[in-house]
């Protein structure tokens, strides 16, 4: 009985390891996949303008994802962060019409601010 207790026991133990990884850690791909996502649901994007979008969220994500994975704290990442925003924005504004960048800003954007500080490593 002891024997089959630690065998259960390092097997919880090992999953319970890769959810917390696989729930901090979090690609590029994966967080460009979930932005694209839901920007898809709720724009009404053309395939052109999905094209762009997907282009944009992975490149932005990779800087992003190459930020958080930089040694220091978040306090001092700030400045890179919204250097980072700010420049995404202004290329999603030429991909997107007036409305679904206000639409993005105001309902998508704080989901996917939600979404990062629930699933990035600091």
């Amino acid at each position: 009985m002891a024997i089959h207790t630690n065998f259960f026991l390092a097997i919880l133990s090992l999953t319970l390891a890769q959810s917390a990884l696989s729930q901090t850690d979090l690609s590029a791909a994966q967080m460009a996949a979930y932005q694209d996502k839901l920007m898809f649901e709720a724009l009404d994007l053309t395939e052109e303008q999905q094209a762009g979008v997907s282009r944009i969220n992975l490149k932005y994500s990779k800087k992003q994802k190459a930020l958080m994975d930089e040694p220091g704290s978040m306090f001092g990442k700030i400045g890179d962060i919204k250097r980072i925003k700010k420049a995404k924005n202004a290329e999603l504004e030429a991909v997107l019409t007036a409305a679904q960048f206000e639409k993005y800003e105001d309902d998508i954007a704080p989901k996917i601010k939600s979404y990062m500080k629930a699933n990035m490593r600091s």
